[in-house]
C-alpha cells in the first residue's frame, strides 16, 4: 500500500503494484514549492521508493521524486533565455554550474505559476549559467519570453548515477562488474534513445560499476561517469545479467504540474520514453494526456485507423529487451486495450509508481512537439 502523512493525517491513496513498495512522510509543508516563492531552501514532503528489479532482465524504472530543491523565488523579468529573480538571492557566480572535480551537480530550473499565471506552468530547463540575481536556461528550442512577472521559480539538482545508485549501495541496488567488456557486466544502466527518429528505438548509451565507479560502455574503462545526469521526463532501464537488485529512492514529492514536450515526426510515428513524476500509481484517465491535448485520438479500433498509442511494460515478467505488455489507445471519448473489446472503457488502469512507459505518437503535419501537462491528483492538506 501507499500512505502518505500531510500535516499529521493518514490517507491512503493507491495500492502500488507488485515489487514496488512506497511511502511518503512529511519534513514541512504547506502550500506547493513554486507558490511559497521564497527566496531559500523550502522542505517538501519527503517519501521513498522500493523497486524489485529482476535477475536476467530489464526494468523500466522512472523517478518519481526530486532532490531537495535550493531554490525558490519569484521570476522579476525574462528576457531570451535569461531569467532575473526578485530579491537578493546571495549566490555566487555560476554556483549552479557543474564543474568536474569541482561541483557534481547539474541543476535545472521548474517555472509554475505564482502570483500570476505562467503559460509555461510545469516546464522544467537546464541552467546553464548564473549571476548574482539571473538564471541562464538551455531552452532547447522553446520560447519562455511569455512568461510574466510574478510567476514562480525553483531551482534544483537533476539526479546523477552517483546519486541514484551511490557506490555505497553496491550489492543492494546494483551489482558491480568483474571487468570492462560485455560479457563480465552484471548490472547496467542503460539510458533509453532521446533523440533519434522513429519507434522500437534501441538503447544507445549504458554504463557500468566496475573498480569503484560507473563507466561509460564503449569508454574508456578508467572515466569515472557518476555525475551523468538521469532526466526528469524518461525512464531507465536497469538491467540485471545475474542478481536481482532493489532499488531504493527517497526525494521530495512533487506538488506542482509537470510539463513534459512530447516529440513527433512528420514522417512517421515517433516513440517517447517517457516516466511520471508522481509518487502514486496514476490511472490512464489521470495522467492528463487528453484533457492537455497531448494526445492523438483514434478515428477508429483499427489498426490503420489508430493515431497515438501508449505502451507499458511488465517488471514483474523477467525478459531482457522485453516488448510492451499492453498498448493502449485513446477512442471514441475514452481509452482502450489494443486486442480487447474496443468498446470497453479501461480508463481506470494504473500505471505503477516508478515505472516507465512509452508514449508513440502519430505522425504530424510539421513535426511539432506536443506539450503533456500532468496535474498531482494529490494535495498537501
Amino acid at each position: 500500500m501507499l500512505r502518505t502523512t500531510f500535516h499529521g493525517l493518514n490517507k491512503i491513496l493507491h495500492g502500488c503494484g507488485r515489487g514496488i513498495a512506497l511511502a511518503i512522510a512529511v519534513a514541512a509543508v504547506g502550500a506547493p514549492l513554486g507558490a511559497r516563492a521564497q527566496t531559500g531552501s523550502v522542505s517538501a514532503p519527503i517519501g521513498f521508493l522500493h523497486v524489485s528489479c529482476l535477475a536476467n532482465s530489464d526494468t523500466y524504472v522512472s523517478v518519481p521524486f526530486t532532490r531537495t530543491a535550493e531554490f525558490n523565488g519569484i521570476v522579476q523579468s525574462v528576457s531570451g533565455n535569461v531569467i532575473t529573480v526578485s530579491g537578493s538571492t546571495g549566490w555566487t557566480p555560476n554556483q549552479f554550474v557543474y564543474a568536474q572535480g569541482a561541483q557534481a551537480k547539474t541543476y535545472y530550473a521548474i517555472l509554475t505559476s505564482g502570483t500570476a499565471v505562467s503559460p509555461k506552468n510545469g516546464a522544467s530547463y537546464t541552467v546553464t549559467a548564473n549571476s548574482g540575481t539571473t538564471l541562464t536556461l538551455n531552452l532547447n528550442g522553446d520560447d519562455i519570453s511569455g512568461v510574466p512577472p510574478g510567476s514562480a521559480i525553483t531551482v534544483l539538482p537533476y539526479w546523477t548515477l552517483n546519486t541514484l545508485f551511490p557506490p555505497t549501495d553496491a550489492g543492494v541496488s546494483f551489482t558491480p562488474s568483474a571487468g570492462s567488456s560485455g560479457r563480465k557486466r552484471a548490472t547496467q544502466i542503460l539510458f533509453p534513445d532521446f533523440s533519434d527518429a522513429g519507434v522500437n528505438l534501441a538503447p544507445p548509451v549504458g554504463y557500468y560499476f566496475y573498480n569503484g565507479a560507473w563507466r561509460q560502455a564503449g569508454g574508456d574503462p578508467t572515466v569515472d561517469v557518476g555525475d551523468t545526469v538521469i532526466g526528469l521526463d524518461g525512464y531507465i532501464i536497469v538491467r540485471n545479467v545475474s542478481a536481482a537488485t532493489t532499488l531504493t529512492v527517497m526525494g521530495a514529492v512533487p506538488l506542482n504540474p509537470v510539463t513534459t514536450p512530447l516529440s513527433t515526426q512528420s514522417n512517421g510515428q515517433q516513440d517517447n520514453a517517457s516516466a511520471l513524476l508522481r509518487p502514486i500509481n496514476v490511472t490512464l484517465d489521470n495522467l492528463g494526456l487528453m484533457t492537455s491535448s497531448a494526445f492523438a485520438p483514434s478515428s477508429g479500433s483499427s489498426a490503420k485507423a489508430r493515431a497515438d498509442e501508449l505502451l507499458v511494460y511488465d517488471n514483474t515478467s523477467a525478459a531482457i529487451n522485453k516488448s510492451a505488455a499492453a498498448v493502449y489507445y485513446y477512442f471514441n471519448g475514452a481509452w482502450r486495450l489494443d486486442g480487447g473489446d474496443p468498446t470497453v472503457d479501461v480508463g481506470s488502469v494504473a500505471i505503477p509508481a516508478g515505472t516507465g512507459f512509452t508514449i508513440r505518437k502519430a505522425q504530424t503535419s510539421n513535426g511539432a512537439s506536443a506539450m503533456w501537462e500532468n496535474t498531482a491528483t494529490y494535495t498537501d492538506n
